[in-house]
């Protein structure tokens, strides 16, 4: 039940190797802040309560966790696999990738109002559902999801655009399970979003809709972000 801390100045290179306890784990890849050092992993696994990992070349790990927070400053991607359901504080990696797959549970947020994550792509994959209750809130430039049966919510800020992320998911999917999807700026799509037995609302003040939206035995709904705003509407 102890914390667990490992700090280097130029990368941790997990390997194989588990890290395992029933406490918080701490992981600085870049703990002289020189802007090298990643942390990784191939099949180790991180386990504990609250999982931290600070970087500056990119982090890759498995989780089994209840709460991650990770911090990639320089270079690199974040890539998280996590065992099941997982809650997020800030997952940063501006203009870069992050991908989250859980292999089982849902998504959620656990810093309230506050942003979840700021990324340039970003993958999700959770077959409990990602964002429900209370959406994931995201600073991302595109996106792609699949929420199997808990559904999709996330609450953008600026120009988000769905697809063109990686070549494992395709747009926005569901199983049975409603996709909320909110931008501040344009919501633009050039792959599907398709929440089959569930509602889709997508709530923006500019929409340029490049791709097909279907809710088959749900409801679709597009409406402002501002109250009282005319949609700007644009696509094929």
């Amino acid at each position: 039940t102890g914390v667990i801390t490992l700090d280097a100045g130029n990368g941790i290179v997990l390997g194989a190797f588990n890290v395992t306890t029933g406490g918080n784990v701490n992981l600085d890849g870049d703990s002289n802040n020189t802007g090298s050092g990643a942390v990784t992993a191939t099949t180790g696994r991180v386990t504990g309560n609250v999982v931290t990992a600070n970087a500056a070349q990119g982090i890759v790990l498995n989780t089994s966790a209840n709460v991650l927070s990770a911090d990639n400053s320089h270079s690199g991607n974040i890539t998280i696999v996590e065992t099941n359901g997982l809650a997020i504080n800030l997952i940063s990696n501006p203009t870069r990738d992050v991908s989250i797959t859980l292999t089982a549970g849902a998504l959620t947020d656990n810093n309230g109002v506050a942003n979840n994550v700021a990324a340039g792509s970003l993958a999700l994959t959770a077959p409990g559902g990602i964002g429900a209750g209370n959406a994931i809130e995201t600073a991302a430039s595109s996106i792609e999801a699949d929420g199997g049966t808990g559904g999709v919510f996330v609450a953008n800020t600026g120009n988000l655009s769905v697809g063109g992320v990686n070549g494992t998911l395709s747009g926005l999917d569901t199983n049975n399970a409603d996709i909320e999807i909110s931008s501040t700026g344009t919501l633009s799509t050039s792959e599907s979003i398709a929440a089959t037995g569930g509602d889709i609302d997508l709530i923006a003040d500019s929409l340029s809709l490049g791709a097909s939206v279907s809710s088959s035995g749900g409801v679709l709904v597009i409406a402002p972000l501002s109250a009282g705003t005319d949609i700007g509407v644009g696509g094929g």
